[in-house]
């Protein structure tokens, strides 16, 4: 996974790839795919496509999927 210093990614300080992220984050929280994707207001087959890397991550996302996710 690919490293570099940025302040605005996933309050981890490092921008890292937001298809790794997205997923080890929600599996870590043990939330599913559809749980994280209601809470985010999009659909489970965006979330999918997003935590491929199928999709771009905008910081909106981000917050949500991080919300979503705690």
């Amino acid at each position: 996974m690919k490293k570099v210093k940025c302040p605005k990614c996933l309050g981890t300080g490092l921008a890292q790839d937001h298809a790794a992220v997205g997923s080890e984050l929600r599996k870590k929280r043990k939330r599913s795919l559809r749980d994280v994707a209601i809470a985010m207001g999009i659909s489970a087959a965006h979330l999918s496509l997003l935590e491929r890397g199928m999709r771009r991550w905008n910081l909106e996302l981000v917050r949500k999927h991080k919300e979503a996710c705690l």
